[in-house]
């Protein structure tokens, strides 16, 4: 039986680093972002209102201009206490967007993504509460590092904010973490970014966080009606890190354009 390329390997090496914790992300409007992280992906918010010194230290740490109260909302999911943090930070209404029009070629954070079950459904009610994704539902095929591949069932969903969010479904293979077999979804499992060099993106998660590179290949872009919306046979370089032992990840992308 082929192997799964996502399961934990023991190499011996001593673990440095932790998996991912908490993803952060700014937006501007509380009540799509409930719509959505709520709504739609059923995850639990809780708000709280920071002021004073650690409003302005958190300002400062994220750059977020202004004085003041910060507003947050944390999205977790109680029945998966194992998965992310989801934590929204409110900020000013004309904040441009980090990646305009979800456009691929900037470096830096890309989006992130969730294990589910029954994608089509999931899919359903994301679109019944408004949200529209890049290329609907399709069906990816991933290399094996013996040369056999295996079949994910992906959509990118446009999140409030221009934020990308993909629902992953892995079928017969073990999901990139648990899911509440309540509702066939799990909470945040790894995230995402783009970067211009990855091999000293890779050096850096190798030797200074100590983490492990599951899996590598490079494939081409089916064009502008793709998830990514690249152009035709733009090559994209695709990266995969875990922390050792663990099941969910941190993905790091590196596209080179030809």
């Amino acid at each position: 039986m082929a192997t799964d390329p996502m399961m934990p390997r023991d190499d011996g090496r001593a673990v440095v680093c932790g998996p991912l914790a908490a993803i952060t992300v700014a937006a501007t409007d509380p009540q799509a972002i409930r719509r959505f992280y709520q709504g739609a992906l059923g995850l639990t918010p809780t708000h709280s209102i920071l002021d004073g010194v650690a409003a302005a230290a958190l300002r400062e740490h994220w750059g977020v201009a202004g004085t003041g109260p910060l507003e947050i909302l944390v999205f977790t999911r109680p029945e998966v206490p194992e998965a992310l943090c989801l934590r929204v930070v409110m900020v000013a209404p004309d904040r441009p967007v980090s990646r305009p029009a979800l456009d691929s070629r900037f470096d830096g954070a890309l989006g992130f993504g969730f294990p589910v079950r029954d994608l089509y459904r999931r899919h359903a009610i994301v679109e019944a509460l408004g949200f529209e994704a890049r290329a609907g539902v399709t069906v990816m095929s991933f290399p094996r590092a013996d040369g056999t591949t295996y079949d994910i069932g992906e959509t990118h969903w446009v999140a409030p904010d221009e934020v990308m969010v993909l629902g992953v479904d892995r079928a017969h293979l073990q999901p990139v973490g648990p899911i509440d077999p309540a509702l066939d979804i799990g909470g945040p499992s790894y995230s995402s970014a783009l970067v211009a060099d990855a091999a000293s993106a890779g050096q850096f998660f190798d030797e200074v966080l100590g983490l492990e590179l599951r899996r590598e290949f490079t494939f081409e872009s089916e064009g502008p009606n793709g998830g990514m919306r690249l152009p035709q046979g733009t090559r994209v370089h695709f990266q995969q890190w875990f922390a050792p032992g663990a099941r969910r990840a941190f993905s790091l992308s590196c596209m080179t354009t030809r």
